[in-house]
């Protein structure tokens, strides 16, 4: 049976494809963060030449693909099927990475099912060869049912970690009725929601959903707008500093989110300060899931080094949407809310890029 090494993998959130020759600068601006790299052997990698050996050396593979979010388009990382042995039945997946606002999470997990349900149609084991010293990896291999099998060394003569997994060990690895439960959860989820930058004609929509969050929740910003005669200045002003994406379902704004300089800060040390909102009929359908990973990634390609958000007491649903994607709670703060006009405590949540 034959393999093919360069399919298009579809899922709600991502989609594999074929690597081209014109990705090469946006497969670099996720490569050039050192932290990727920071337990390969190849730490260096982060470093425009050599990731450009390491680029053409995929491409002349003919089995790497490119990950892109399908909610912004944005390439987001890359893998490789290798070595495809028919006689043997058994394919390599490795030469994988992802942006740091993917890892770890729903992206990281669905990337590794597509490839390996994709291999399993035509092999009977799958191997993962792993630096010794990467740590973070082999843990990811063993969660999904992967055993060490042995060692090998590569061209240079350097020690590698061999991992195997056949069909039957991963499906014990799956939680049981998480494929059903899986299903509910995307019929729950809104599929064709979309992210891009907003523009002026969104401005309306954009403060529509932040009044409403003002009567809806205990929110005490003061730094977005609320009245007609302020929003334009405002729009104007954050814009230009950095961009507000916009969700959009049916051509329609159902949320929005933003990434400012941290205004707490009297010297500005690479923190930014996030916003999310998101219309109160569109809510816990994924909508919020869509635009956090949008603006991780965006304050990521900015280059900011971490996110502060604050989250009044009470808005427990925003708390453990923040929690989900790595902020950690550093602190409580008083601040005036607008709904009571009194003191609220005002949690900060912080997440390091």
């Amino acid at each position: 049976m034959s393999f093919d090494r360069q399919p298009i993998l579809t899922g709600d959130l991502l989609e594999l494809r074929p690597l081209r020759a014109d990705d090469f600068d946006a497969l670099f601006r996720v490569a050039a963060d050192p932290l990727i790299w920071d337990q390969h052997p190849e730490r260096d990698r982060f470093q425009e030449a050599t990731f450009r050996t390491f680029f053409e050396e995929a491409l002349s593979s003919g089995g790497a693909l490119v990950a892109i979010d399908r909610a912004t388009g944005h390439i987001i990382g890359s893998s490789r099927y290798h070595g495809y042995d028919a006689n043997c039945s058994v394919i390599e997946i490795g030469w994988t990475f992802l942006a740091r606002a993917y890892w770890g999470g729903q992206y990281n997990g669905q990337m590794k099912r597509l490839m390996l349900e994709h291999a399993f149609r035509s092999v009977n084991r799958v191997i993962f060869i792993i630096g010794p010293d990467n740590r973070r990896s082999q843990r990811a291999v063993e969660k999904i049912g992967g055993v060490r099998a042995g060692t090998t060394t590569n061209a240079n003569g350097q020690e590698r970690v061999v991992y195997e997994l056949t069909p039957e060990r991963y499906a014990g690895k799956q939680e049981p009725g998480a494929a059903s439960r899986a299903a509910r959860n995307d019929q729950d989820m809104i599929r064709d929601v979309s992210i891009r930058i907003a523009g002026l004609s969104d401005l309306e929509a954009i403060t529509e959903i932040y009044n409403e969050a003002i009567l809806t929740t205990t929110a005490t910003f003061d730094t977005e707008p609320k009245e007609a005669s302020d929003r334009l200045e405002w729009f104007r002003a954050h814009g230009e500093r950095h961009p507000i994406l916009v969700a959009l379902f049916d051509q329609r704004v159902i949320g929005w989110g933003s990434i400012s300089k941290w205004s707490d800060r009297q010297a500005y040390d690479g923190t930014g300060e996030t916003s999310l909102y998101v219309k109160s009929e569109n809510r816990g359908q994924g909508v919020g899931h869509k635009l956090m990973h949008a603006m991780i990634f965006e304050a990521t390609r900015l280059g900011f080094h971490s996110l502060i958000a604050r989250i009044a007491d009470g808005s427990d649903a925003s708390v453990h949407l923040h929690k989900s994607y790595g902020f950690v709670h550093i602190g409580t703060l008083k601040e005036v809310g607008r709904k009571f006009g009194k003191l609220l405590d005002v949690h900060i949540l912080q997440r390091i890029l």
